[in-house]
């Protein structure tokens, strides 16, 4: 190719490429914006401490996931390794290493943005099927409570793009960001959900309907083949499923 020729290829590639770059950051742009405006105060920041204890020798870790607003009563929705933490290969120990072994958490703080002071929260209850849990913010605040809206929800299809919003540790002050993934296709067994790729959370659409929640999903008996992917699997449970195991853990609370 001529000097001349291989000039004005790379002068209408640069002249070309951003136009389709800038319609696609467009559109992402307005998806992202969206979600945050719809969603973004619904979104918390929960901090916890890990306890684990061996052989008399107690350690502690403080951590925090970004936790949902599914109720005006103050619930919660987190991933359950909160509530019920564990590792990969945990379910292989022996007897004698499980009665010399404890692992749990403890002071479950909710964080919401512009708020100096956390609300303390106790663990409600967990639902192992769908890898979700619940905490209940103890003396609730009721103009902070801004719930998602579980019956505002959408299908999961394979292909589809689906949105997690987060909310950062303090360090970022509490900044909402929107991470991404796709659902990959579907499985029936050892539930039925569909299997994505990407960020774990509250799913949404691109409309910011519920889409449903994508957890990991460790499994302790096929450890070679979990090796072998480096991570475990992601499976997104479908939005009714969700909001029925949600109104069942809101039924504890309507008991008391």
């Amino acid at each position: 190719m001529k000097p001349f020729f291989r000039i004005a290829v790379m002068l209408s590639a640069l002249l070309v490429a951003p136009c389709w770059a800038s319609e696609s950051d467009e559109e992402t742009q307005a998806v992202f914006a969206h979600l945050l405006k719809t969603h973004a105060d619904s979104v918390v920041r929960v901090s916890f401490v890990i306890v684990s204890a061996f052989a008399g020798q107690e350690q502690r870790q403080e951590s925090s996931v970004t936790g949902a607003i599914v109720d005006a009563s103050g619930l919660v929705l987190v991933p359950k390794l909160v509530v019920d933490p564990s590792f990969p290969g945990m379910g292989r120990m022996s007897a004698d290493q499980k009665l010399s072994f404890k692992l749990e958490s403890r002071d479950f703080r909710v964080h919401f943005a512009g708020q100096d002071q956390p609300f303390e929260a106790e663990a409600l209850t967990t639902d192992a099927d769908q890898g979700i849990a619940w905490l209940r913010i103890t003396t609730p605040d009721a103009k902070l409570l801004k719930p998602i809206d579980l019956k505002r929800r959408a299908t999961a299809q394979p292909g589809m793009a689906y949105y997690v919003l987060e909310r950062l540790e303090e360090r970022y002050g509490n900044a909402p960001i929107v991470s991404w993934g796709v659902v990959q296709g579907t499985v029936s067994v050892p539930q039925q959900a569909h299997v994505g790729t990407g960020a774990a959370g509250l799913a949404f659409n691109a409309e910011g309907d519920v889409l449903g929640y994508v957890s990991m999903d460790f499994d302790d008996s096929d450890s070679a083949s979990m090796t072998a992917r480096q991570s475990p699997r992601m499976l997104l449970t479908p939005a009714t499923r969700l909001a029925s195991a949600t109104q069942r853990a809101k039924s504890l609370l309507d008991a008391e």
